[in-house]
């Protein structure tokens, strides 16, 4: 979290932090798991329920670890490895001395465990950006060459002085100090080139962002033109954390769909009519005239933002670019923060009970499919292009990050207004909520022809008046 504070992309930061949050959360259950498991060790429900646990958990660490890769910058990254690679060094050397077998061999898997953490981060900036040429064929072939020969070369080096300490030899501490010395001036040289190679691309991208025409920001204004600029970070974070956002397992709101391998246009189109479906669903069942509550009017206003978005799909609406596309998120992404804030103080107020529980749940469902279609809107750049395969998959995740965005807002909205209404609500104007009465009926239908007038069954009469809203 200290390093989110070092950043300026707002969308890394509030991913790093609900991780971060999701982590400290679920650390005490799965230390309980662990506990029920130790006391009955031949139980399958118990190591059901602790292999549950624990793969969440892993998929979190695993999450919070691209989070921080997306705030890093790999010039910055490959210095603060250099430090821990040669403390690893020293360390080895240390208990070579001291001829401590046990944590020779420990500390030797920590310096190797490191230098393939920069490599593999490495690789991905690589494949990121989609460079080519003779600088990446050199810098590629160079980390190749780290981890399967250099780090293996330390290895060996670290077995060999265990086996000589088991053989009450002389211990070859030269041996580990010049292959460890070896790997760290390959990372050297490596973080020299590369800083050559990305000063470059960010030169690009920057004169690239200069040089773009103003005419896409008709709808949205001049004064947005800062904030809908794409940093090359963001678009890594971006990039990366698609597929981790549905790592979550089954959902109230509907399954991850977004790794649908063969999609088609009628694919699309029942995706479109499942989020019109969802969306008419919320309108029905709340008041269009009912604006007495902030948490309705925020909701209403996601709900048409949201359609704007999948009508784009479609190439209607009123949005035209991919710079208006990439603002609607935005513009869902903070219309979901404040409904997050509100309900927050909804819940505050409110008694612990379940009601409060599935507020809170919910609540973070809305945080993490904001950012998952504020990403979605960042790099599925070409989900108007329905020509191919690719076209329709990024359409079709769009599609159905909004529908999953919209059963969660409905969900809100619906438990919000029961937390409202228990005790010890807050009596704040904002968070106070009147739903509109019904229209007046007389007691006795009146027959105005010689038909028969049609009888109101019991459940009907109650339908009409169950949402009147009584002060006591």
């Amino acid at each position: 979290l200290c390093l989110c504070a070092l950043s300026v992309e707002p969308n890394s930061i509030r991913f790093a932090r609900f991780t971060a949050a999701e982590l400290e959360e679920l650390t005490p259950q799965l230390i309980n798991a662990s506990k029920v498991l130790a006391l009955k060790p031949h139980s399958a429900a118990a190591l059901e329920n602790y292999n549950l646990f624990s793969r969440t958990y892993k998929s979190f660490v695993d999450m919070l670890q691209t989070a921080m890769d997306d705030l890093t910058d790999s010039t910055d990254l490959l210095i603060t490895y250099e430090e821990l690679l040669r403390d690893d060094l020293v360390s080895c050397e240390n208990q070579a001395s001291a001829r401590q077998i046990a944590a020779l061999m420990r500390d030797a898997k920590t310096f190797i465990a490191h230098g393939s953490r920069v490599c593999s981060f490495l690789l991905a900036d690589l494949q990121f950006y989609g460079l080519h040429g003779n600088a990446v064929d050199k810098i590629t072939s160079e980390i190749g060459a780290i981890q399967e020969r250099f780090l293996t070369q330390f290895s060996a080096a670290a077995k060999e002085t265990c086996r000589r300490i088991k053989a009450n030899e002389a211990v070859p501490i030269n041996l580990i100090h010049h292959a460890g010395e070896t790997v760290m001036d390959r990372f050297q040289d490596l973080r020299e080139t590369l800083e050559v190679l990305f000063g470059q691309r960010r030169t690009t991208l920057d004169s690239t962002r200069t040089s773009a025409p103003s005419d896409d920001f008709s709808r949205r204004g001049d004064g947005d033109l800062a904030s809908t600029t794409l940093q090359a970070d963001s678009d890594r974070q971006s990039q990366r954390t698609i597929q981790d956002l549905t790592a979550f397992g089954p959902s109230h709101f509907g399954e991850p769909e977004q790794q649908t391998a063969a999609v088609n246009d009628g694919t699309l189109c029942r995706k479109i009519a499942e989020f019109q479906a969802e969306r008419t669903l919320f309108l029905k069942e709340f008041d269009n005239k009912n604006t007495s509550s902030e948490v309705f009017t925020l909701a209403r206003s996601m709900c048409f933002l949201l359609g704007d978005m999948t009508e784009y799909t479609r190439g209607t609406g009123v949005i035209r670019t991919e710079v208006e596309l990439i603002q609607t998120a935005r513009e869902i992404s903070q219309l979901g923060s404040r409904l997050n804030c509100l309900c927050k103080r909804l819940a505050d107020h409110c008694p612990e009970s379940t009601h409060k529980q599935d507020l809170l749940m919910y609540l973070n469902r809305i945080a993490l499919y904001s950012h998952q279609l504020n990403i979605l809107s960042r790099v599925k750049a070409d989900v108007r292009n329905l020509c191919g395969e690719l076209g329709l998959d990024n359409a079709l995740s769009l599609v159905v990050s909004a529908k999953n965005l919209m059963a969660a807002v409905t969900a809100t909205v619906k438990e919000s207004y029961i937390a409202s209404k228990l005790p010890g609500r807050p009596q704040t104007p904002d968070l106070c909520w009147q739903l509109s009465i019904p229209d007046q009926r007389p007691l006795l239908e009146v027959s105005t022809g010689g038909g028969q007038s049609p009888v109101d069954t019991p459940c009907s009469s109650f339908n009409l008046i169950h949402r009147v809203d009584y002060v006591h």
